[in-house]
């Protein structure tokens, strides 16, 4: 399943780098674009809270994603604070790395 959202991603990313060329260079805007694009964020939460999260996300004032589930994973390794869901994200992982090996 995992595997199938990033195919999904994969497909979908170009048309967001071409619309909006800043997504290329801020993780946390290109992540905020793609749920408003794709996810349907904006009717989740409104308009306007969607927007402000992208606001917020180009002025830098938010810890990029990557960083803290990199500090995540440190702390898992370690067997550290491990969720409930902490085995099928295990398999889920050997699913993504098994697809990008085809890839």
């Amino acid at each position: 399943m995992k595997a199938k959202k990033l195919t999904r991603a994969k497909d979908n990313l170009p048309t967001l780098f071409k619309n909006w060329p800043a997504s290329k260079d801020n993780d946390i805007y290109l992540v905020i674009l793609y749920w408003i694009a794709y996810d349907g964020i904006a009717l989740k939460i409104g308009g306007e809270a969607a927007n402000t999260l992208a606001n917020l996300a180009l002025s830098g004032m938010l810890t990029n994603p990557e960083t803290i589930t990199r500090a995540r994973r440190k702390f898992n390794e370690q067997g550290l604070f491990l969720g409930e869901n902490h085995e099928d994200r295990a398999s889920q992982q050997v699913d993504v790395k098994e697809w990008a090996k085809g890839a």
